[in-house]
């Protein structure tokens, strides 16, 4: 099993319903002797330490390099030609401006994995130093059939959870698209949408869902056993560790599973405290 000092955590402002901190608790909760530490956001904390010219030729990097990271056709690999002085500005005004920061275009989750990393300092860019970036970006990878995909996390380093992608990325019940596209037809546009929203209000999270803290600890959970033993997922659907396609999926798993913790995810939490324990008193 990886071994690791601390765990980062990066507020997103622009989010409601996010608490970071809480997150953190919970992660601590679960592992004794973790130590976690919730920061601002992820460019204003790790650009403050530059100076104010060093700060804005990086600030002109990223945002170029957010720019080629665009999908702009899920059918094909991103990055490629380049990005237009518009869609430059556009991303500076979202790293400048997080609180204001606007979602809606997807980008491919490991190219923002790699632009986020050259950002880390060196001496936490390190496997005892695990950062979780929340974003409201919605972010995506290429799947088996060639197509992007959006996700809810992307596990690496660091690892990257949109909160976007918990509302966007499971597929919501086969029942809503079905009434969508008839309240469409019919011509209802907002109020058909909003009378969606409330006839599957149970079955699927919602954009400033209360819910949103308590779906987002099955995430973090994935993120510890990524690090701990190199598989996020898990098989069994009242698992928290289940790899969710559908919202009712990750609803169950997150929200209504009578345990926490599969007996084989369980025993190897268990393990890893046992360890830790013989480790302190040998220290002692």
């Amino acid at each position: 099993m990886k071994k690791f000092h601390i765990i980062y955590l990066y507020g997103e402002p622009s989010t409601e319903n996010l608490q970071v901190k809480e997150l953190g608790e919970y992660l601590k909760g679960k592992l004794p002797g973790l130590k976690t530490e919730v920061r601002q956001d992820f460019f204003l904390h790790h650009l403050k330490r530059f100076t104010q010219s060093q700060m804005e030729e990086r600030i002109e990097i990223l945002a170029e390099g957010f720019a080629r990271t665009r999908v702009h056709n899920i059918g094909r690999d991103t990055g490629e030609g380049a990005p237009l002085p518009m869609e430059i500005q556009y991303e500076i005004k979202n790293i400048e401006n997080p609180a204001a920061r606007k979602r809606g275009i997807l980008y491919d989750g490991f190219y923002v994995q790699n632009l986020l990393k050259e950002l880390i300092p060196a001496q936490e860019r390190t496997p005892e130093h695990i950062h979780i970036n929340f974003t409201n970006q919605l972010l995506g990878t290429m799947g088996d059939d060639n197509r992007y995909h959006t996700r809810v996390a992307i596990y690496g380093y660091p690892v990257l959870i949109s909160t976007t992608g918990v509302v966007e990325a499971p597929a919501k019940p086969k029942e809503f698209y079905v009434l969508k596209e008839k309240y469409h037809t019919m011509g209802m546009g907002e109020v058909g949408i909003q009378r969606l929203k409330e006839e599957f209000r149970e079955k699927f999270i919602d954009y400033n869902d209360s819910r949103l803290t308590e779906v987002l600890k099955g995430y973090v959970l994935q993120t510890l056993f990524y690090y701990l033993a190199g598989d996020p997922f898990c098989q069994d659907k009242n698992c928290r560790l289940f790899n969710a396609h559908w919202q009712e999926e990750m609803i169950h798993a997150q929200l209504k599973t009578p345990y926490e913790l599969c007996t084989f995810h369980r025993g190897i939490l268990e393990r890893m405290i046992e360890e830790e324990e013989i480790n302190a008193r040998d220290i002692k």
